[in-house]
């Protein structure tokens, strides 16, 4: 239950801060205070009754201190000394221990307490194959979650992931260094969706404690971008001998493969302090790996049907996706799919492919005009890297004036066929154990995932899950039987007429 005004203030007073602790500091008795009666001061302090403007300000005389502070303290969301994450921080940092190492997909047993050293803390971190920022960040969270009111995120917290750990490494080429296939693996790619979302996590709370929201300030399709940043940053620190980020945000590959030659034009051009300009790493023609995100389309809205805002859970009611890039020659492409849950971007599934071609891309669509009465005059930055265009009317032109096309201003963009990203989902790295979510990407009109896909990767698939998969390939079937019933109606020839 909420406490009120008159109870905080009392436990302000009562606090190591108090009028307790101050007055007692100050040598004063109850009976010292002038004008203010001991059985009045006494309720005061156990929240019985609510100061005075003149009350606060006559107290805060005796004392020495400002009426602003006495007021400062009372309203405070908890006082000091009962701070959770203060009080509680060696259980927090066992909890964060354990749940890093879960992560990890072992156990920690190391039990520490509130006079632990950091060198013990990390050589338990150690012992337990964790990096010491990755479990202080478990902490934080872990810490911060314990103050009441807080959104403990139950969902998230327990979302497990299948991972195709039997790919074959081929299908993971992302480089070739003087002959010698550079390939990444899929428990690589599952550890960095795992501390992308930790990340993205920590980054909401931490400016969740100023009351900034931060993803709502993005926007989605900013908020898209972000999300691949996040993880390519995630993906590199899991293999730095061989990869970097690219190093402008407009380069292309995202992520820059370490090769012999790629080392040597990294060195060259940071040599020639040319190391932040574009041309540097607009086309870096050693291989490495692109990045693009999307977190599906949704229905459009309607009088009775809402549009998801940020924060909305989108996968149930998905109507596709795909992945959209700047020009068709986009291949080593590792496709993200992300959705809120509990609030916060998720990271849910992952696909690569590095056999993409042309075709696989839609034509470059470049904002213009070909009307003369018509005018770009603002470009907007839709969802998953739509564009809107904004146009203005104009004077209606002469009949002899020679209509010129004009471009807009905005980038170009390719969008991914609807047989490319079925072609993604086939080659799948990281998907989603929980039935709800694997359902949702399963959706054959969507990514074209199936169970026979799914199930001989792992056998950690739950059971639920599994026949969550079973009915949505016996629904399919029955769809492709009844479409396939129709169709032999319609060629069966008629027999005909007798006269």
């Amino acid at each position: 239950m909420e406490k009120s005004l008159d109870q905080r203030f009392g436990e302000a007073l009562r606090s190591l801060r108090s009028l307790r602790s101050l007055r007692e500091a100050a040598g004063k008795t109850q009976e010292d205070f002038v004008g203010i009666g001991r059985t009045y001061l006494s309720e005061l302090e156990r929240g019985l009754k609510t100061p005075t403007l003149e009350t606060i300000v006559r107290l805060a005389a005796e004392l020495g201190v400002s009426p602003t502070r006495l007021v400062e303290l009372a309203t405070a969301n908890e006082p000091p000394a009962d701070r959770p994450e203060q009080q509680h921080l060696p259980a927090a940092l066992n909890e964060g221990l354990s749940s890093a190492a879960e992560h990890k997909g072992g156990n920690a047993t190391s039990s520490f307490t509130a006079s632990s050293p950091l060198s013990v803390v990390s050589k338990a971190a150690a012992d337990s194959g964790i990096e010491l920022p990755h479990l202080l960040a478990e902490t934080a969270l872990v810490a911060f979650r314990r103050t009441p009111g807080m959104n403990l995120r139950e969902r998230r917290r327990r979302l497990r992931f299948v991972v195709a750990d039997k790919r074959p490494p081929a299908q993971l080429q992302f480089a070739e260094d003087r002959g010698t296939a550079w390939s990444f693996s899929p428990a690589s790619a599952f550890r960095a969706v795992e501390q992308a979302n930790l990340t993205l996590e920590l980054a909401d709370d931490v400016l969740g404690m100023n009351g900034i929201p931060f993803f709502e300030l993005l926007g989605t399709r900013n908020l898209g971008s972000f999300v691949g940043a996040v993880y390519g940053y995630s993906f590199q620190r899991q293999m730095p001998d061989r990869l970097m980020v690219n190093g402008h945000q407009d380069g292309y590959p995202d992520l820059c493969a370490l090769t012999s030659d790629g080392k040597a034009h990294v060195a060259k051009i940071r040599a020639e302090g040319m190391e932040t300009a574009k041309n540097s790493w607009a086309s870096y023609p050693y291989g490495g790996i692109e990045i693009k995100t999307t977190c599906g389309a949704v229905p459009t809205p309607t009088k009775t049907r809402k549009k998801p805002q940020i924060g909305d859970q989108r996968s149930l009611v998905l109507t596709g996706a795909d992945w959209k890039a700047h020009h068709r020659e986009t291949n080593r492409l590792l496709g993200l799919f992300w959705d809120f849950i509990d609030e916060v971007p998720t990271i849910l599934g992952l696909f690569y492919r590095n056999d993409l071609t042309e075709a696989d891309w839609g034509e470059v669509i470049l904002p213009s005009t070909v009307d003369a009465d018509v005018e770009v005059e603002n470009v907007v930055e839709g969802m998953d890297d739509a564009i809107v265009v904004e146009m203005a009317v104009r004077a209606a032109p002469e009949k002899d004036f020679k209509p010129e096309k004009r471009r807009g201003r905005t980038t170009s963009v390719s969008i991914m066929t609807s047989a490319a990203v079925k072609k993604m989902g086939k080659q799948w790295v990281v998907l989603p154990s929980d039935p709800e979510l694997l359902t949702a990407l399963c959706k054959s009109r969507i990514f074209d995932l199936a169970l026979a896909d799914i199930e001989p990767a792992t056998s950690k698939l739950p059971n639920e899950a599994r026949m969550a998969l079973v009915e949505l390939d016996q629904e399919e079937q029955r769809q492709l039987d009844k479409q396939a019933a129709a169709s032999q109606v319609a060629r069966k020839p008629r027999k005909p007429r007798k006269k």
